[in-house]
C-alpha cells in the first residue's frame, strides 16, 4: 500500500487529521488478543481477527493487506481489504471513499446486513421526480442552503454514440455556505445493464469532450447496476458546482438511472 494509496498526499491527510493509525501484523494477532499488550490491545486485535476470519469464510478478502476502522470504542466500523481475491489493488478514489464512509458508520466492507443497498423503485422514484419538478427540460439543479442541507436528483444518463462524451448535468448551488464545508454526494446507480461515471466540476467549467477529463474536481467512475458510490468534496467558500453523469462508453445507445444525494457539511459544524 506504501506504493499505492498510501502514496497519496490527499490520504495521508485524511488519515492524519481524522485517525490514529496502527500496523499490526497478522502473526501478533493471537498473542496480542491474549493480553500481551494490555485489556485495549487484545478487544482492538480480537475485533480486526474476527472480523477478518468472518470475511475470509465468505471469500469476501484474501489474507493480504487489509485496512479496519474502529471507532474510539474499538467497535468495527470500516473494514475494506486492499486485494480482494482474484482482483487488482484498488484505487486511491475508492480509498478515500472508504475512509470517509467508516467515519459515517455506515460499516463499509463488513458483514453487517446493514451494508446492502435499498431496494429502489426507479419508474416510482422517476414519476415523482417529473411530477415534483426535480427533472425539467432546462436542465437539473439543487439548492443547498442553511436550512436545507441535503438534497435529491433523480435522473438518467446515456452512454455516448458518436461524440466522445453524454453528459447529463446537475448544477449544484452551495453560495449560501459562505464559509464553505464538505460536498457529499452519494450515488446509486439503477437496474439496467449499464455502469455510470460522475464527474464533479467547477460551476464555471464547461465539462470537456474528452473521454476521461482532467480538469474535474473529483469523480466516481464505473458505478455498477444497482451499486452506489459517493463523492466527498471539501470547498473554502460558497460556489456553485457542476455535477456531470455519463454511461460506459463501451455500450452505445444504453440507458441507465441515477439517484444523486446531496448535501453539505458547513465548515462551522466542523
Amino acid at each position: 500500500m506504501r506504493t499505492g494509496v498510501l502514496a497519496h498526499s490527499e490520504i495521508i491527510r485524511l488519515l492524519n487529521e481524522k485517525f490514529v493509525n496502527v500496523f499490526v501484523l497478522l502473526g501478533d494477532l493471537p498473542e496480542l488478543q491474549q493480553g500481551a499488550k494490555g485489556k485495549l490491545v487484545s478487544k482492538l486485535a480480537t475485533t480486526v481477527a474476527t472480523t477478518l476470519e468472518a470475511s475470509v469464510a465468505q471469500q469476501r478478502t484474501g489474507r493480504s493487506v487489509n485496512s479496519f476502522v474502529l471507532s474510539p470504542q474499538l467497535e468495527l466500523m470500516g473494514h475494506l481489504p486492499y486485494r480482494k481475491p482474484g482482483e487488482s489493488s484498488i484505487n486511491a478514489e475508492r480509498y478515500v471513499t472508504f475512509l470517509n464512509v467508516s467515519l459515517g458508520r455506515k460499516l463499509p466492507g463488513s458483514t453487517e446486513d446493514v451494508l446492502e443497498p435499498e431496494s429502489i423503485d426507479w419508474d416510482t422514484r422517476f414519476e415523482t421526480a417529473v411530477e415534483s419538478g426535480a427533472i425539467a427540460d432546462k436542465g437539473l439543479r439543487a439548492v443547498l442552503t442553511a436550512d436545507v442541507h441535503e438534497q435529491q436528483i433523480i435522473s438518467v444518463f446515456r452512454t455516448p454514440e458518436t461524440a466522445p462524451q453524454n453528459y447529463t448535468i446537475v448544477e449544484i448551488d452551495a453560495i449560501a455556505f459562505k464559509d464553505g464545508g464538505v460536498l457529499n454526494i452519494e450515488i446509486q446507480v439503477g437496474e439496467a445493464e449499464v455502469s455510470g461515471t460522475f464527474y464533479l466540476f467547477a460551476g464555471d467549467t464547461q465539462p470537456p469532450a474528452k473521454l476521461v477529463p482532467d480538469n474535474a474536481l473529483a469523480s466516481v467512475r464505473q458505478i455498477s447496476t444497482d451499486e452506489r458510490e459517493t463523492i466527498t468534496f471539501p470547498f473554502e467558500r460558497g460556489q456553485v458546482f457542476r455535477l456531470a453523469a455519463t454511461g460506459n462508453h463501451s455500450q452505445k445507445g444504453k440507458v441507465n438511472g441515477f439517484l444523486a444525494t446531496i448535501s453539505v457539511e458547513p465548515a462551522s459544524e466542523k
